[in-house]
C-alpha cells in the first residue's frame, strides 16, 4: 500500500507539472486528473490483483496478507484522487509555474536523472534488437531454476529451497536463538517428531505387554539407527522391565510339563495384568480411539436416562466429563448415580476399548531445532527404519500390508515439511494466477492480445531474475520471500502503464515508435525512478528487522523494485521500438493514388471521406464507385490500434 500510494502520488504530480507546462497553473489539477486517472486507477487494480492472488494460499497469514493488502491498495485511490488534489490546490507549484508555465517543451526540465535516461534511452532505442535479445537471454538463464521436467505440479520449482523452520525465522543474534542453543546444549534436542502405532483391537490379539514391547522396539530402532535423533520416549520408557523371560525352567517345572515357551506366556500374562492396572498413567503415550453409544456399552435403564439427561450419550462424552484419569470418577456428582454405578460405567468402557476401536501407541523422538536438518529427508529416513519393524510384526501375525498394525508419522517435523510444500504450491499458484489476471487486464486496456503479451514480458522480468538468483545461489525461500513475487508483479505493471500511456500518446501525436519511446522517457522516466527510490528505500527499513521473514521481505522488495525499473526502462522500450513493437503502432494504410491524409485524420477516415466524394461525383462510373466502396469496407475491417484516450 505504501509503495503504490507513493508511486501514484509521484506520477500524478508529474502529470500536474506537465499540465502546468502546457497551459499554466490555471486548472492544472483538473487537467492532471484527466490525464492521470486512467493509468493510476488501473495500476492500483493490477497491483490489487497481484496481492489478491495470495488469498488462494492455504497458509493463513499469507492468505490474510493478500486479502487485506489488496483492499488497502484500492482504498489508496480515494486519497490519491481526493486528498492529493486538495493539497495541491492549497499548495500549488508556483515556482515551477514561473519557470516553465505555458512553455511546453521549449524549455525542458534538465536533471541528472532525466539526462541519464535521455542518453541511455537513445542507446537502447538505437540497439533495440540487441538489448531485447540480451534481456531475454538473461531471463532464460535465471528461469532455469524455476522449471522442472517433473510431472508433479507441486515440484515445479526444484532448485528453489524453502524453509519454514521456526528458528530460521529469527536472526542468528536474536535472544531466543541463544536460549534455544543453551537448552539444546544442556538438555537435548527440542523439536518433536511423533510416530503413532495404530493397533486394531478387533483383528489383533496381542497382549498388553506384547504391544508395549513393539512400541519399545520401534523406540530403540529410532534411537540406534538415526543419528539426527537425540532421544525417544514411549510408554515403555516409564514401565518396569518388560523383556521376555530368559530363565530356564527348573527340574520341578519340567516334571510339571512347563517348558520355556509356556513359562514365558505365563509371565507375560501376569505382567500384562499388572500393567493394565496402570493404563491411565500411560495416557500421554497410550490411548484408544473408539466410540460407542450407551446401548453398545451395555448401559440401559434409569442409569442411561440420567446420563443422557446430562448430555452423556456416547463413550467420548463420558470420558470428557470431569476427571480425565477416571471416566467414572465424577459421574457420582450426577443426581441419582452412586459410586457402584459410576464404577460399572468405567468398567464397561474398559471392556469396550479392549475389544473395539484402535489402540494408539505414541513414540516421541526429538531432533535439533538449530541444525540444518532437511525435514523432508528426515521423514523418509524415519519411515525407512520404522516400517521394517512393523512389517515383521505383521508377517508374524499373518496380516497384509497396512492391515492390523499401521504406523502414522506426525508432529512438528511433518507439519513443517507439509508447510514447505504448501509454500511452493502457493508461490507457483499465486504467480500463475496474478500473471494470467494481469495479462487479461493488459490485453483489455491495449485492445490487443498480442500487445498485452508483449507488455507483460517486462513485468515478469524482475520476478524471474530475483527468484532465479535465489535458486542458483541456494538462498532459502521463506514466508516473507514468497509474498514478494506476486506483489512485485503487480507493482511492476504500475510503471509499465505510465510508460505505455506516454508512448501511445506520442504515437497518437504522429511520432514514430522511436520518437514516442523517447517522449515517454522524457515524460515519465524521472517519475518512475523517483517512485522506485522512494518505495524501495522506504521498504528497505524492514531489512534491519531481527525477524527473518520481515527482513527478507524488505530486502527482496528493494531488489525487485529496482529490477522492475530496469524491465520498464530498458527491456520495455527495446521491445516497443523493435519488431515486436509493431503491434502498438497505428495501421496507416494508404492507396498509392490517394493523397496523404490531413494531419490528425486516420487513414480509415480519409478513405471514407474520399469514398463519399466518389459516390457524389456525377462523372464517376458505377465500377469506380463499387471499387471505392469495396476499398472503404476493407479499411473499416482493419481497426486502428489505439491506446484509450484519457483527455
Amino acid at each position: 500500500m505504501y509503495v503504490l500510494a507513493m508511486s501514484g502520488a509521484v506520477h500524478l504530480i508529474n502529470y500536474y507539472h506537465d499540465a502546468i507546462r502546457e497551459d499554466g497553473l490555471h486548472s492544472a489539477i483538473e487537467r492532471a486528473l484527466v490525464h492521470g486517472w486512467f493509468p493510476c486507477t488501473f495500476a492500483a487494480v493490477t497491483t490489487a490483483i497481484g496481492l489478491g492472488s495470495l488469498f488462494r494460499s492455504h497458509v493463513v497469514p499469507i492468505s490474510k496478507f493478500g486479502l487485506y493488502s489488496a483492499v488497502g491498495v484500492l482504498a489508496t485511490l480515494v486519497l490519491l484522487f481526493l486528498f492529493l488534489p486538495a493539497l495541491l490546490s492549497y499548495f500549488p507549484s508556483r515556482k515551477y509555474n514561473e519557470q516553465y508555465g505555458g512553455k511546453g517543451d521549449a524549455e525542458p526540465t534538465e536533471t541528472a536523472v532525466s539526462r541519464w535516461w535521455q542518453t541511455a534511452g537513445g542507446f537502447i532505442i538505437r540497439h533495440n534488437i540487441a538489448v531485447s535479445g540480451c534481456c531475454l537471454a538473461v531471463m532464460l538463464f535465471f528461469a532455469v531454476p524455476l522449471v522442472s521436467t517433473s510431472t508433479d505440479w507441486t515440484a515445479r520449482l526444484p532448485h528453489i529451497r524453502t524453509s519454514v523452520k521456526l528458528m530460521k525465522l529469527f536472526s542468528p543474534d536474536a535472544e531466543i536463538i541463544h536460549h534455544y542453543r543453551w537448552l539444546e546444549d544442556h538438555l537435548g534436542p527440542l523439536v518433536p517428531m511423533e510416530v503413532v502405532i495404530k493397533i486394531d483391537n478387533e483383528k489383533c490379539d496381542l497382549s498388553f505387554v506384547e504391544r508395549m514391547r513393539l512400541a519399545h522396539q520401534v523406540e530403540e530402532t529410532i534411537e540406534q539407527k538415526l543419528d539426527s535423533v537425540g532421544g525417544a520416549l514411549s510408554a515403555a520408557t516409564f514401565a518396569p522391565d518388560i523383556s521376555p523371560s530368559t530363565r530356564k525352567p527348573s527340574a520341578m517345572e519340567k516334571v510339571m510339563g512347563l517348558n520355556e515357551k509356556m513359562q514365558r506366556r505365563i509371565r507375560d500374562k501376569e505382567l500384562s495384568e499388572r500393567l493394565e492396572k496402570y493404563r491411565k498413567d500411560f495416557r500421554e503415550y497410550l490411548t484408544v480411539d473408539a466410540e460407542a453409544t450407551l446401548d453398545q456399552l451395555g448401559i440401559t435403564g434409569q442409569l442411561a436416562s440420567r446420563l443422557e439427561a446430562q448430555g452423556l450419550s456416547t463413550l467420548k462424552q463420558i470420558e470428557h466429563y470431569g476427571n480425565p484419569r477416571s471416566a467414572g470418577a465424577d459421574l457420582v456428582s450426577i443426581k441419582g448415580v452412586d459410586a457402584d454405578q459410576a464404577a460399572g460405567v468405567e468398567e464397561a468402557i474398559g471392556r469396550w476399548k479392549a475389544e473395539h476401536g484402535e489402540e494408539l501407541w505414541r513414540i516421541s523422538a526429538r531432533v535439533d531445532a538449530l541444525s540444518d536438518l532437511d525435514y523432508a529427508v528426515f521423514v523418509d529416513d524415519l519411515k525407512a527404519v520404522v516400517e521394517p519393524v512393523l512389517d515383521a510384526k505383521r508377517q508374524e501375525l499373518g496380516f497384509q500390508q497396512g492391515e492390523g498394525i499401521v504406523g502414522v508419522y506426525t508432529g512438528l517435523v511433518p507439519l513443517v515439511y507439509q508447510t514447505q510444500h504448501e509454500l511452493m504450491r502457493g508461490l507457483f499458484s499465486s504467480l500463475i494466477t496474478s500473471f494470467l489476471l494481469i495479462a487479461v487486464v493488459m490485453m483489455f486496456l491495449l485492445k490487443s492480445p498480442s500487445a498485452g503479451f508483449v507488455a507483460m514480458l517486462p513485468n515478469i522480468f524482475p520476478v524471474v531474475i530475483v527468484f532465479g538468483i535465489m535458486g542458483w545461489t541456494g538462498i532459502l525461500v521463506d514466508v516473507g520471500s514468497m509474498m514478494t513475487a506476486s506483489v512485485a508483479l503487480g507493482i511492476a505493471v504500475d510503471d509499465t502503464l505510465h510508460y505505455l500511456t506516454w508512448f501511445r500518446r506520442g504515437l497518437d501525436d504522429g511520432l514514430d515508435r522511436k520518437g514516442a519511446a523517447m517522449m515517454a522517457y522524457q515524460r515519465c522516466g524521472t517519475a518512475m525512478t523517483q517512485t522506485t527510490l522512494i518505495g524501495g528505500l522506504g521498504l528497505s527499513a524492514f531489512a534491519f528487522s531481527t525477524f527473518t521473514p520481515t527482513q527478507r521481505f524488505g530486502t527482496l522488495m528493494l531488489v525487485l523494485l529496482f529490477a522492475a525499473l530496469m524491465g520498464d526502462l530498458i527491456f520495455l522500450p527495446a521491445l516497443l521500438t523493435g519488431p515486436l513493437g509493431r503491434v502498438f503502432a497505428p495501421r496507416k494504410k494508404k492507396r498509392a493514388s490517394q493523397a496523404p491524409s490531413p494531419a490528425g485524420t486516420l487513414p480509415g477516415e480519409a478513405a471514407l471521406d474520399e469514398a463519399a466524394l466518389d459516390e457524389a461525383a456525377e462523372d464517376k462510373t458505377a465500377a469506380a464507385a463499387a471499387k471505392s466502396k469495396a476499398t472503404t469496407l476493407h479499411l473499416r475491417k482493419d481497426p486502428v490500434h489505439r491506446f484509450p484516450r484519457t483527455a
